[in-house]
């Protein structure tokens, strides 16, 4: 809810739109794109952020906690994942995995895998051996 308050907020803010009814239909839209879909077990989700026992996949999101993987294709990102954290193209703030962290086309901040850890690391891969 929090998630789709933000960027309602700032639809508003930049579009301006004119009519109730232009509100209503951005709102359901954003929900809709902001909306976690678990199938079984696995979390899928365009904009929201999201949390799951096993897998968390995003196309854009801002927090993930997965057990096993958190992947996010684009966006800024705070990652923590029991096995694999990547982020593909933009900024990880932090990823914090069991077995590596990546993040292909982007800039982490801060990763950590197991003991070690790294900051301001760009093109990354960071693995438990």
């Amino acid at each position: 809810a929090v998630t789709v308050a933000v960027y309602f907020g700032v639809w508003v803010a930049l579009v301006k739109p004119q009519t109730l009814k232009r509100r209503i239909g951005a709102l359901a839209l954003i929900a809709f794109l902001a909306m976690p879909f678990s199938i079984n077990g696995n979390v899928f989700t365009v904009l929201g952020n999201a949390t799951s026992d096993k897998n968390v996949y995003s196309l854009l999101s801002f927090y993930q906690k997965a057990g096993n993987s958190a992947v996010n294709v684009i966006g800024i990102a705070y990652q923590q994942a029991g096995d694999d954290a990547r982020s593909g193209i933009g900024i990880a703030v932090y990823q914090e995995g069991g077995k590596s962290a990546e993040s292909n086309v982007s800039v982490a901040i801060y990763q950590k895998v197991g003991e070690k850890s790294q900051s301001f690391a760009v093109w990354s891969t960071l693995t438990k051996d």
